[in-house]
Protein backbone atom coordinates (compact mmCIF):
# COMPACT_ATOMS: atom_id res chain seq x y z
CA UNK A 1 0.00 0.00 0.00
CA UNK A 2 1.40 3.31 -0.80
CA UNK A 3 0.91 6.13 1.42
CA UNK A 4 1.15 9.45 0.64
CA UNK A 5 2.30 12.58 2.22
CA UNK A 6 -0.86 14.19 3.25
CA UNK A 7 -2.12 10.60 4.70
CA UNK A 8 0.97 10.21 6.52
CA UNK A 9 0.34 13.41 8.17
CA UNK A 10 -2.80 12.55 9.23
CA UNK A 11 -2.24 9.40 10.28
CA UNK A 12 0.11 10.52 12.96
CA UNK A 13 -1.61 13.51 13.59
CA UNK A 14 -4.61 11.29 15.09
CA UNK A 15 -1.84 8.86 16.85
CA UNK A 16 -0.45 11.62 18.48
CA UNK A 17 -4.29 13.16 19.56
CA UNK A 18 -4.52 9.84 20.98
CA UNK A 19 -1.50 9.56 22.92
CA UNK A 20 -1.77 13.08 24.38
CA UNK A 21 -5.63 12.39 25.24
CA UNK A 22 -4.30 9.29 27.28
CA UNK A 23 -1.23 10.93 28.85
CA UNK A 24 -3.84 14.05 29.62
CA UNK A 25 -6.44 11.28 31.73
CA UNK A 26 -3.41 9.84 33.11
CA UNK A 27 -1.67 13.05 34.57
CA UNK A 28 -5.75 13.67 35.68
CA UNK A 29 -5.70 10.58 37.50
CA UNK A 30 -2.07 11.50 38.85
CA UNK A 31 -3.78 15.11 40.30
CA UNK A 32 -6.67 13.38 41.75
CA UNK A 33 -5.18 10.31 43.24
CA UNK A 34 -8.27 8.17 41.81
CA UNK A 35 -8.95 5.52 39.33
CA UNK A 36 -10.39 6.24 36.04
CA UNK A 37 -14.37 4.99 37.24
CA UNK A 38 -15.96 4.42 33.85
CA UNK A 39 -16.82 0.85 33.08
CA UNK A 40 -14.77 1.14 29.98
CA UNK A 41 -10.87 1.73 31.96
CA UNK A 42 -12.06 -1.40 33.80
CA UNK A 43 -15.39 -3.46 33.72
CA UNK A 44 -14.81 -5.42 36.77
CA UNK A 45 -13.82 -2.78 38.98
CA UNK A 46 -16.36 -0.56 37.87
CA UNK A 47 -19.36 -3.05 38.42
CA UNK A 48 -17.66 -4.03 41.76
CA UNK A 49 -17.46 -0.31 42.61
CA UNK A 50 -20.92 -0.03 41.74
CA UNK A 51 -21.98 -2.16 44.06
CA UNK A 52 -20.25 -0.99 47.14
CA UNK A 53 -21.37 2.87 46.62
CA UNK A 54 -25.06 1.16 46.32
CA UNK A 55 -24.13 -0.51 49.81
CA UNK A 56 -22.82 3.03 50.58
CA UNK A 57 -26.13 4.20 49.64
CA UNK A 58 -28.34 2.11 51.65
CA UNK A 59 -26.20 2.12 55.00
CA UNK A 60 -26.28 6.50 55.00
CA UNK A 61 -30.11 5.47 54.63
CA UNK A 62 -30.18 2.63 57.90
CA UNK A 63 -28.06 5.31 59.82
CA UNK A 64 -30.55 8.13 59.09
CA UNK A 65 -33.58 6.00 60.24
CA UNK A 66 -31.12 5.02 63.78
CA UNK A 67 -30.79 8.52 64.13
CA UNK A 68 -33.95 9.62 63.82
CA UNK A 69 -35.07 6.30 66.57
CA UNK A 70 -32.26 7.60 68.19
CA UNK A 71 -33.97 11.04 68.64
CA UNK A 72 -37.49 9.67 69.28
CA UNK A 73 -36.33 7.27 72.26
CA UNK A 74 -33.57 10.18 74.10
CA UNK A 75 -37.14 12.59 73.98
CA UNK A 76 -39.51 9.54 75.38
CA UNK A 77 -36.51 9.06 77.71
CA UNK A 78 -36.19 12.21 78.97
CA UNK A 79 -39.88 12.68 79.14
CA UNK A 80 -39.98 9.41 81.36
CA UNK A 81 -37.44 11.03 83.78
CA UNK A 82 -39.99 13.59 84.53
CA UNK A 83 -42.68 11.59 84.71
CA UNK A 84 -41.32 9.18 86.76
CA UNK A 85 -40.55 11.67 89.17
CA UNK A 86 -43.95 12.82 89.20
CA UNK A 87 -44.91 9.39 90.23
CA UNK A 88 -43.30 9.37 92.88
CA UNK A 89 -44.04 12.24 94.22
CA UNK A 90 -47.64 11.48 94.04
CA UNK A 91 -46.81 8.12 95.84
CA UNK A 92 -45.30 10.59 98.44
CA UNK A 93 -49.00 11.98 98.75
CA UNK A 94 -50.51 9.13 98.90
CA UNK A 95 -48.94 8.19 102.06
CA UNK A 96 -49.08 11.75 103.77
CA UNK A 97 -53.09 11.44 102.35
CA UNK A 98 -53.31 8.28 104.50
CA UNK A 99 -52.85 9.39 107.61
CA UNK A 100 -55.81 10.60 109.49
CA UNK A 101 -54.14 12.68 111.75
CA UNK A 102 -53.60 15.43 108.18
CA UNK A 103 -55.00 18.92 109.05
CA UNK A 104 -57.99 19.80 106.91
CA UNK A 105 -55.28 23.15 105.61
CA UNK A 106 -52.51 20.09 104.75
CA UNK A 107 -55.13 18.17 103.25
CA UNK A 108 -56.08 21.15 101.43
CA UNK A 109 -52.25 21.97 100.36
CA UNK A 110 -51.74 18.57 99.37
CA UNK A 111 -54.67 18.29 96.92
CA UNK A 112 -53.48 21.96 95.06
CA UNK A 113 -49.69 20.71 94.82
CA UNK A 114 -51.32 16.92 93.19
CA UNK A 115 -53.67 19.19 90.98
CA UNK A 116 -50.57 20.74 89.83
CA UNK A 117 -48.68 17.52 89.31
CA UNK A 118 -51.55 16.04 87.21
CA UNK A 119 -51.26 18.80 84.85
CA UNK A 120 -48.03 18.37 84.56
CA UNK A 121 -48.51 14.85 83.86
CA UNK A 122 -51.08 15.83 80.94
CA UNK A 123 -48.32 18.21 79.41
CA UNK A 124 -45.75 15.78 79.55
CA UNK A 125 -48.47 13.08 77.90
CA UNK A 126 -49.01 15.48 75.34
CA UNK A 127 -45.07 15.77 74.12
CA UNK A 128 -44.31 16.05 70.68
CA UNK A 129 -41.46 14.37 68.83
CA UNK A 130 -39.20 16.62 66.42
CA UNK A 131 -41.41 16.07 63.71
CA UNK A 132 -44.62 17.33 65.45
CA UNK A 133 -46.41 14.54 66.11
CA UNK A 134 -47.38 12.94 69.45
CA UNK A 135 -44.93 11.31 71.04
CA UNK A 136 -47.49 8.67 72.50
CA UNK A 137 -50.00 8.64 70.12
CA UNK A 138 -49.07 5.79 68.26
CA UNK A 139 -49.97 6.52 64.94
CA UNK A 140 -51.52 9.71 65.66
CA UNK A 141 -50.12 13.00 63.18
CA UNK A 142 -52.48 15.94 64.65
CA UNK A 143 -53.84 17.07 67.85
CA UNK A 144 -53.04 15.68 71.47
CA UNK A 145 -53.10 12.03 72.42
CA UNK A 146 -54.27 12.94 75.57
CA UNK A 147 -57.55 15.43 76.03
CA UNK A 148 -58.76 16.57 79.06
CA UNK A 149 -63.01 16.66 79.55
CA UNK A 150 -65.49 16.13 81.76
CA UNK A 151 -64.98 12.69 82.12
CA UNK A 152 -61.63 13.42 83.44
CA UNK A 153 -58.16 12.40 81.11
CA UNK A 154 -59.37 10.39 77.92
CA UNK A 155 -56.77 9.16 75.40
CA UNK A 156 -57.34 10.16 71.73
CA UNK A 157 -54.35 8.29 70.17
CA UNK A 158 -53.98 4.57 69.02
CA UNK A 159 -52.29 1.28 68.93
CA UNK A 160 -49.59 1.97 66.28
CA UNK A 161 -46.22 0.66 67.18
CA UNK A 162 -43.94 3.23 64.94
CA UNK A 163 -40.92 1.04 63.78
CA UNK A 164 -37.43 1.87 62.07
CA UNK A 165 -35.31 -0.01 59.71
CA UNK A 166 -32.11 -0.67 60.41
CA UNK A 167 -30.46 -3.04 58.19
CA UNK A 168 -31.70 -5.74 55.38
CA UNK A 169 -33.79 -7.90 58.12
CA UNK A 170 -33.50 -5.75 61.74
CA UNK A 171 -37.08 -3.58 62.11
CA UNK A 172 -37.05 -1.98 65.70
CA UNK A 173 -39.93 -0.39 67.47
CA UNK A 174 -39.29 3.69 68.95
CA UNK A 175 -42.27 3.85 70.58
CA UNK A 176 -44.68 3.08 73.06
CA UNK A 177 -48.02 4.40 73.02
CA UNK A 178 -50.02 6.10 75.47
CA UNK A 179 -52.69 3.23 75.95
CA UNK A 180 -49.30 0.83 77.44
CA UNK A 181 -48.14 3.99 79.62
CA UNK A 182 -50.78 5.59 80.98
CA UNK A 183 -54.15 3.27 80.41
CA UNK A 184 -52.53 -0.23 82.07
CA UNK A 185 -51.81 0.10 85.45
CA UNK A 186 -52.76 -2.95 87.31
CA UNK A 187 -54.83 -2.40 90.29
CA UNK A 188 -55.15 -4.13 93.73
CA UNK A 189 -57.97 -5.70 91.79
CA UNK A 190 -56.39 -7.11 89.20
CA UNK A 191 -57.81 -4.28 86.50
CA UNK A 192 -56.50 -2.13 83.98
CA UNK A 193 -56.59 1.07 85.34
CA UNK A 194 -56.04 4.68 83.53
CA UNK A 195 -53.46 6.36 85.31
CA UNK A 196 -55.11 9.58 85.48
CA UNK A 197 -58.25 8.21 87.32
CA UNK A 198 -56.33 7.11 89.93
CA UNK A 199 -54.77 10.51 90.68
CA UNK A 200 -58.26 11.67 90.16
CA UNK A 201 -59.12 9.24 93.13
CA UNK A 202 -56.30 10.27 94.58
CA UNK A 203 -56.85 13.91 94.50
CA UNK A 204 -60.62 13.29 95.84
CA UNK A 205 -59.44 11.58 98.83
CA UNK A 206 -57.61 15.15 100.05
CA UNK A 207 -61.55 17.29 99.39
CA UNK A 208 -62.65 18.33 102.89
CA UNK A 209 -64.88 15.33 103.53
CA UNK A 210 -62.05 12.91 101.81
CA UNK A 211 -61.82 11.55 105.57
CA UNK A 212 -65.59 10.05 104.59
CA UNK A 213 -64.65 7.89 101.30
CA UNK A 214 -65.13 4.56 101.95
CA UNK A 215 -65.80 0.85 99.99
CA UNK A 216 -68.17 -0.33 103.10
CA UNK A 217 -70.50 1.23 105.57
CA UNK A 218 -72.31 -0.50 108.23
CA UNK A 219 -75.55 0.83 110.29
CA UNK A 220 -77.76 -0.89 113.00
CA UNK A 221 -81.06 -1.32 111.78
CA UNK A 222 -81.53 0.18 108.67
CA UNK A 223 -79.58 2.58 106.39
CA UNK A 224 -80.76 5.26 103.61
CA UNK A 225 -78.22 4.34 100.22
CA UNK A 226 -78.72 7.42 97.52
CA UNK A 227 -77.01 5.64 94.67
CA UNK A 228 -75.48 8.69 92.07
CA UNK A 229 -77.70 6.84 88.95
CA UNK A 230 -77.27 8.07 85.58
CA UNK A 231 -79.89 8.50 83.18
CA UNK A 232 -78.67 5.59 80.99
CA UNK A 233 -78.76 2.77 82.10
CA UNK A 234 -75.47 1.23 83.41
CA UNK A 235 -74.65 -2.37 85.54
CA UNK A 236 -74.76 -2.00 89.37
CA UNK A 237 -73.07 -4.63 91.48
CA UNK A 238 -72.53 -4.12 95.13
CA UNK A 239 -72.50 -6.30 98.63
CA UNK A 240 -75.70 -6.40 101.07
CA UNK A 241 -75.02 -8.10 104.28
CA UNK A 242 -77.80 -8.54 106.94
CA UNK A 243 -78.36 -10.73 110.06
CA UNK A 244 -78.91 -13.85 107.45
CA UNK A 245 -75.66 -13.25 105.41
CA UNK A 246 -74.04 -11.56 102.63
CA UNK A 247 -75.92 -11.46 99.06
CA UNK A 248 -73.56 -10.33 96.30
CA UNK A 249 -76.19 -7.87 93.74
CA UNK A 250 -76.14 -7.12 89.88
CA UNK A 251 -78.48 -5.26 88.17
CA UNK A 252 -79.53 -3.08 85.95
CA UNK A 253 -80.39 0.41 86.60
CA UNK A 254 -80.74 4.17 86.22
CA UNK A 255 -82.07 7.45 87.85
CA UNK A 256 -85.26 6.31 85.50
CA UNK A 257 -84.95 3.40 87.13
CA UNK A 258 -84.05 3.04 90.68
CA UNK A 259 -86.96 0.45 91.35
CA UNK A 260 -84.22 -2.25 90.11
CA UNK A 261 -82.11 -2.02 93.16
CA UNK A 262 -84.79 -2.09 95.54
CA UNK A 263 -86.19 -5.50 93.71
CA UNK A 264 -82.74 -6.81 93.40
CA UNK A 265 -82.15 -6.35 97.14
CA UNK A 266 -86.10 -7.80 98.02
CA UNK A 267 -85.27 -11.17 95.71
CA UNK A 268 -82.23 -12.21 97.90
CA UNK A 269 -84.14 -11.39 101.16
CA UNK A 270 -83.88 -15.42 102.35
CA UNK A 271 -80.01 -15.10 101.95
CA UNK A 272 -79.53 -11.25 103.52
CA UNK A 273 -82.43 -10.57 105.86
CA UNK A 274 -82.44 -7.64 104.18
CA UNK A 275 -85.49 -5.40 102.89
CA UNK A 276 -85.17 -2.53 100.67
CA UNK A 277 -87.75 0.48 99.88
CA UNK A 278 -87.79 3.21 97.92
CA UNK A 279 -87.87 6.50 99.95
CA UNK A 280 -91.00 9.04 97.99
CA UNK A 281 -88.86 11.34 96.06
CA UNK A 282 -87.31 7.58 94.64
CA UNK A 283 -83.45 8.76 94.95
CA UNK A 284 -82.78 6.49 97.69
CA UNK A 285 -82.93 2.98 98.74
CA UNK A 286 -83.69 2.03 102.48
CA UNK A 287 -82.38 -0.97 103.39
CA UNK A 288 -83.33 -2.80 106.93
CA UNK A 289 -82.93 -5.44 108.68
CA UNK A 290 -83.00 -7.07 112.40
CA UNK A 291 -79.24 -6.40 113.02
CA UNK A 292 -76.67 -4.79 112.06
CA UNK A 293 -76.50 -4.06 107.74
CA UNK A 294 -73.93 -3.16 105.13
CA UNK A 295 -73.48 -2.89 101.78
CA UNK A 296 -69.74 -2.49 99.84
CA UNK A 297 -67.56 -2.70 96.92
CA UNK A 298 -70.37 -0.66 94.87
CA UNK A 299 -69.26 -0.78 91.42
CA UNK A 300 -70.62 0.08 87.55
CA UNK A 301 -69.67 -0.90 84.09
CA UNK A 302 -68.83 0.81 82.21
CA UNK A 303 -66.26 1.16 85.54
CA UNK A 304 -66.50 5.07 86.64
CA UNK A 305 -64.57 7.03 89.17
CA UNK A 306 -65.69 9.22 91.96
CA UNK A 307 -68.33 8.71 94.78
CA UNK A 308 -71.37 5.90 93.50
CA UNK A 309 -73.57 6.48 96.61
CA UNK A 310 -73.73 8.52 99.85
CA UNK A 311 -75.13 7.01 103.39
CA UNK A 312 -76.31 9.65 106.16
CA UNK A 313 -73.99 9.59 109.49
CA UNK A 314 -75.74 10.11 112.77
CA UNK A 315 -73.59 13.94 113.31
CA UNK A 316 -75.37 14.73 109.74
CA UNK A 317 -72.18 13.61 107.47
CA UNK A 318 -72.11 11.46 104.56
CA UNK A 319 -70.16 8.50 103.95
CA UNK A 320 -69.29 8.70 100.67
CA UNK A 321 -68.95 4.99 98.64
CA UNK A 322 -66.50 4.66 95.96
CA UNK A 323 -64.92 1.31 94.59
CA UNK A 324 -63.34 -1.16 96.68
CA UNK A 325 -59.50 -0.06 95.83
CA UNK A 326 -60.06 3.78 95.79
CA UNK A 327 -60.11 4.99 99.08
CA UNK A 328 -57.57 6.83 101.02
CA UNK A 329 -55.38 4.13 102.02
CA UNK A 330 -55.72 2.24 99.00
CA UNK A 331 -54.09 5.06 97.52
CA UNK A 332 -50.91 4.26 98.89
CA UNK A 333 -51.17 0.91 97.45
CA UNK A 334 -52.43 2.32 93.83
CA UNK A 335 -50.08 4.96 93.40
CA UNK A 336 -46.89 2.54 94.38
CA UNK A 337 -48.36 0.31 91.60
CA UNK A 338 -48.73 3.14 89.19
CA UNK A 339 -45.20 4.39 89.93
CA UNK A 340 -43.80 0.79 89.50
CA UNK A 341 -45.70 0.94 86.28
CA UNK A 342 -43.97 4.24 85.09
CA UNK A 343 -40.50 3.17 85.82
CA UNK A 344 -40.85 -0.32 84.02
CA UNK A 345 -42.14 1.18 80.96
CA UNK A 346 -39.18 3.95 80.98
CA UNK A 347 -36.78 0.29 81.30
CA UNK A 348 -38.71 -0.74 77.92
CA UNK A 349 -37.62 2.69 76.18
CA UNK A 350 -34.03 2.18 77.72
CA UNK A 351 -34.13 -1.42 76.07
CA UNK A 352 -34.90 -0.33 72.48
CA UNK A 353 -32.76 2.92 72.67
CA UNK A 354 -29.91 0.31 73.49
CA UNK A 355 -30.66 -2.48 70.97
CA UNK A 356 -30.65 1.13 68.24
CA UNK A 357 -27.36 2.01 69.71
CA UNK A 358 -26.22 -1.68 68.82
CA UNK A 359 -27.02 -1.72 65.37
CA UNK A 360 -25.52 1.87 64.85
CA UNK A 361 -22.64 0.00 65.54
CA UNK A 362 -23.05 -2.39 63.39
CA UNK A 363 -23.81 0.25 60.45
CA UNK A 364 -20.89 1.92 61.62
CA UNK A 365 -18.51 -1.00 61.30
CA UNK A 366 -19.95 -1.74 57.99
CA UNK A 367 -19.54 1.52 56.43
CA UNK A 368 -16.02 1.26 57.40
CA UNK A 369 -15.48 -1.62 55.49
CA UNK A 370 -17.48 -0.77 52.80
CA UNK A 371 -14.86 2.51 52.58
CA UNK A 372 -11.85 0.67 52.64
CA UNK A 373 -12.90 -1.50 49.77
CA UNK A 374 -14.07 1.47 47.81
CA UNK A 375 -11.14 3.62 48.60
CA UNK A 376 -9.02 0.41 47.48
CA UNK A 377 -11.19 0.79 44.19
CA UNK A 378 -11.13 4.15 43.74
CA UNK A 379 -7.75 4.66 44.93
CA UNK A 380 -4.94 5.27 42.22
CA UNK A 381 -1.80 3.15 42.38
CA UNK A 382 0.42 6.04 42.13
CA UNK A 383 4.08 4.21 41.69
CA UNK A 384 2.45 1.95 38.95
CA UNK A 385 0.41 5.30 36.85
CA UNK A 386 3.82 7.42 36.74
CA UNK A 387 5.65 4.82 35.33
CA UNK A 388 2.94 4.50 32.29
CA UNK A 389 3.30 8.32 32.16
CA UNK A 390 6.62 8.35 31.75
CA UNK A 391 6.55 5.51 29.02
CA UNK A 392 3.36 7.65 27.41
CA UNK A 393 5.69 11.23 27.40
CA UNK A 394 9.04 9.22 26.16
CA UNK A 395 6.52 7.13 23.04
CA UNK A 396 4.97 10.55 22.32
CA UNK A 397 8.96 12.32 22.28
CA UNK A 398 10.17 9.52 20.40
CA UNK A 399 7.55 9.69 17.65
CA UNK A 400 7.48 13.17 17.68
CA UNK A 401 11.21 12.77 16.38
CA UNK A 402 10.43 9.86 14.04
CA UNK A 403 7.51 12.01 12.64
CA UNK A 404 9.84 15.33 12.00
CA UNK A 405 12.89 12.96 10.87
CA UNK A 406 11.00 11.18 8.38
CA UNK A 407 8.78 14.08 7.20
CA UNK A 408 12.10 16.14 5.84
CA UNK A 409 12.82 13.74 3.47
CA UNK A 410 11.61 14.28 -0.08
CA UNK A 411 11.87 11.96 -2.99
CA UNK A 412 15.01 13.65 -4.44
CA UNK A 413 16.30 12.39 -1.61
CA UNK A 414 15.61 8.74 -2.41
CA UNK A 415 16.77 9.12 -5.59
CA UNK A 416 20.17 10.23 -5.59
Amino acid sequence: MTVGTALFHILNTQAFSRIDRDISELQDQVSSGKNDPRFSADLERGQRLSVANEQKVMIDRFKRNGERAQARIAAADSTFDSMTQIMQRFNELAIQGGNATVSPSDRQAMSLEAERLRESLYQLANTRDESGRPLFGGYLTEGNAFIDGPNGIEYRGDGGQIQMRLSENAVVQTNLTGEEIFLSVEDQNGQKRNVFDMIDDLIRTFASDGAHITSEKTRPDSMTVQFDFQRQTEQWSFDVTGTNGTAHIQVDASADNPEAIRDAINAVQAETGVTATLSDDRLSVVIKTAGDVSIANVATVPDRNGVLASVPNDDGTYAKLVSKGRTATDQITAMSRAAEHMSNRRTEIGAMGAAIERYQDVLLNREQILDAAISGLEDLDLAKAITNLQKLLVNRDAAHQTFVKIGQKTLFDFIR
